[in-house]
Order: structure tokens, then sequence, then C-alpha cells
């Protein structure tokens, strides 16, 4: 598989990468008419997501499409640009503020380390210096924890070739 574009998500004015969601849909395109169609391997849903956390609320601030195959509606009245420079995506809901009422865990991370990229699926989580589990209850932010200290411990057991799977409790890893 190829690696994905990842939803993002601006926590306390830094911009994070998914890493890890316990279930979807978090946003679910076909409630609002649209039907999402890949055009490339980097993207196999067809969109992508930034998100926002603004007073303990999870937001939509921007749908990325590749295309629709059932046209482009609006979504929460927000009508979609086509994109004067198409590449992944070919079109963009901007300023949505859509309340997703989201319950269950998202791990973010940010601060990539380039040297642990991969080219399959969303990147691991210890590839990045900082990495927050973010904790909804119907769109509201209940609980966040950080697992920065972890995943710096997984890196120092990977590069000292001890033995990094026992941190593999953990349901993200």
């Amino acid at each position: 598989m190829t690696a994905q574009v990842p939803d993002t998500y601006l926590y306390e004015g830094k911009k994070y990468s998914l890493i890890a969601i316990s279930k979807r849909p978090r946003f679910n395109p076909l409630k609002y008419g649209l039907d999402p169609q890949w055009t490339c391997t980097a993207c196999w849903d067809g969109y992508a997501v930034d998100y926002s956390i603004e007073n303990s609320q999870l937001l939509l601030k921007r749908l990325w499409l590749s295309k629709s195959g059932t046209g482009y509606p609006d979504v929460n009245c927000v009508k979609v640009k086509e994109l004067e420079k198409p590449g992944i995506f070919g079109y963009v809901y901007e300023d949505v503020n859509l309340l997703v009422k989201y319950t269950g865990k998202i791990v973010i991370g940010n601060s990539f380390i380039d040297e642990y990229y991969k080219h399959m699926g969303l990147q691991r989580a210890w590839a990045y210096n900082n990495v927050l589990e973010l904790i909804f209850e119907k769109g509201r932010l209940v609980d966040v924890i950080d697992h920065s200290e972890t995943v710096q411990k997984i890196r120092e057991e990977m590069e000292s070739e001890k033995n990094p799977y026992e941190y593999l409790e953990h349901w993200w890893i």
C-alpha cells in the first residue's frame, strides 16, 4: 500500500497528522451527498480532512476531495471550490466549521522524523517526536494523553537493537 495522505488536526496552535483512530468514520461524506472517488493511490478514501479542536470541540475545517461521483452539494452551507492546480485533490470546501460528533480515540503526531518514513499506509507513532492521544465523546474532547516519552523510548530501543515490542500493549503502535 502506498503511503496515505493523513487527515490533519490543529490542536493548541500546532498542526498534527493522523497516526491511528479507534474507529471510523469520524466524518462520513456520504451523509452530505458526496461520493468521494480516489484518483491516486496516495489517497484511497478519495478525500482528506483538516480538523481543528476549538473550545474542546472537534470541528471539520477543510474537506479535500479528489472527485465526487454524485456532484458537489454544499457542506454545512459551504460551496465547493475547484482547485486551479489540482494534484491529488481537485476540490476543496473551506471554513466548513462542522461539529463532528465523534466518540473514540485519535492518535496524532507532529515533528516527523524523516529517517522513519515508510512508504505504506499511515506513518508509525514512533516516527514523530510529539504524539498525543485525544479522547472524544460526541465531538467533545474529554482527555488528552501525551505519549511522546513512550515513542522516544521505542526509538531508543530500536536504535540499541533491544526489543521495542514490549510497548505494543498500546493499541495504536
